[in-house]
């Protein structure tokens, strides 16, 4: 559990687990690691786009969806960047129309 007193070393807050310091930082990036286990590509497609997950499939043509324009798009990028801690370039983005195309691109940097 972690210790709700936080204590400040070198100018760096930290608190305790399991009697070890750990700075606050270290503490939101595995927060940020345990949601990227739980959030995967159409769970991010979902939240970017306002659709249900349930009518998401590989065929599903991103840039159709009701709930497309180019503020959601950049948002769902950068959705996927952060969750997964890749960069992608603008080839790369440009060629996810699908689903499927979605998930062969992030396949190929090792992110089923």
């Amino acid at each position: 559990m972690i210790s709700k007193e936080y204590r400040t070393i070198f100018n760096l807050k930290i608190c305790e687990i399991s009697g070890e310091p750990v700075p606050i930082h270290a503490l939101h990036c595995l927060g940020n690691l345990l949601s990227l286990r739980a959030m995967n590509i159409d769970t991010i497609i979902a939240e970017a786009f306002n659709v249900r997950e349930e009518n998401i499939h590989d065929d599903l043509v991103i840039t159709e969806l009701e709930e497309w324009d180019s503020m959601a798009h950049m948002f769902f990028i950068t959705k996927i960047e952060e969750q997964f801690g890749i960069d992608l370039s603008g080839d790369e983005i440009e060629k996810m129309r699908t689903v499927k195309d979605i998930k062969t691109i992030l396949n190929g940097k090792n992110i089923s």
